[in-house]
C-alpha cells in the first residue's frame, strides 16, 4: 500500500519471510548487474556498427558521421549495452514507417531501447518496494485524544439507552387535539362532551359518582 513518495505498507501475511527476502535481494543484485550502463566504447562500438548499415552514410564525412554517432551516444548513456544492441539488431524501418536508407533519429533509438529494457525496470522497482515496505504501524492517541474519544464514546452509549429523551415537560405542553376540537367546535360552534363523542362516534365519557 502507497503511503507516499518513498514509502510503503505490507500487511504482515502479505510480507516476505527471512527465505523469500533472501532470494528477493540475489534476484534484484542480478537485476541491477543487468542494467547497469553501458561504457561509452561499448555505446560507440554498438552505434558505429549499426550506422554503417545505412547506405545514406557514406555520403557523409568523417566528422559528420562522427557527430552524428556522438549524439547516438548522449542518448543511450542510462541503458545497457545489451539492451542497445537488441534495439540495433531489431530496428525496422518499416515499422516506424522510415527510408530504409536513412538511420533513426537519436531519439527514435532511445524509444526502441527503452521498450527492450522496460520490463526488467518494472521488475527491479517493484522487487525493491517489496524489500522497502514496511508493516502498518498503528496510530497512537494522545492522553487528551483518547479522553476526547472516550467522551464521545460514552454519550453515544447514553443516547442509544434513552437518557437523552425530551424532558416530560415537554411532551405534557403538546395539546391534545380532542381538546382542541371541543374548544372550536364545528362551523363556529362550540361541542359539549355529548356532541363530541356523537361526532367522534364514540360513546359520551360518564360522569363518576361521589
Amino acid at each position: 500500500m502507497y503511503r507516499g513518495p518513498g514509502r510503503y505498507e505490507l500487511p504482515a501475511a502479505s510480507r516476505p519471510d527471512g527465505a523469500e527476502r533472501a532470494a528477493i535481494r540475489e534476484r534484484l543484485r542480478g537485476l541491477k548487474r543487468l542494467l547497469r550502463p553501458a561504457t561509452a566504447v561499448q555505446i560507440g562500438d554498438a552505434i558505429t556498427a549499426f550506422l554503417a548499415g545505412f547506405t545514406s552514410m557514406r555520403r557523409y564525412s568523417d566528422d559528420q558521421a562522427a557527430l552524428t554517432a556522438t549524439e547516438f551516444c548522449k542518448k543511450l548513456q542510462p541503458y545497457p549495452a545489451w539492451a542497445i544492441q537488441q534495439a540495433c539488431d531489431g530496428w525496422d524501418p518499416q515499422a516506424s514507417g522510415s527510408d530504409p536508407r536513412f538511420p533513426p533519429t537519436p531519439a527514435q533509438l532511445q524509444i526502441a531501447v527503452r521498450a527492450v529494457v522496460r520490463p526488467w525496470q518494472v521488475e527491479a522497482g517493484d522487487l525493491e518496494t517489496i524489500l522497502l515496505a514496511q508493516a502498518p504501524q498503528e496510530h497512537q492517541l494522545t492522553p487528551d485524544q483518547r479522553a476526547e474519544l472516550d467522551a464521545r464514546l460514552a454519550d453515544i452509549v447514553a443516547r442509544q439507552k434513552g437518557q437523552h429523551r425530551p424532558a416530560a415537560g415537554i411532551e405534557a405542553a403538546v395539546p391534545n387535539p380532542l381538546e382542541l376540537l371541543k374548544a372550536r367546535g364545528l362551523g363556529g360552534v362550540k361541542l359539549s362532551d355529548a356532541a363530541l363523542a356523537k361526532a367522534l362516534r364514540r360513546a359520551p365519557p360518564q360522569a363518576h359518582s361521589a
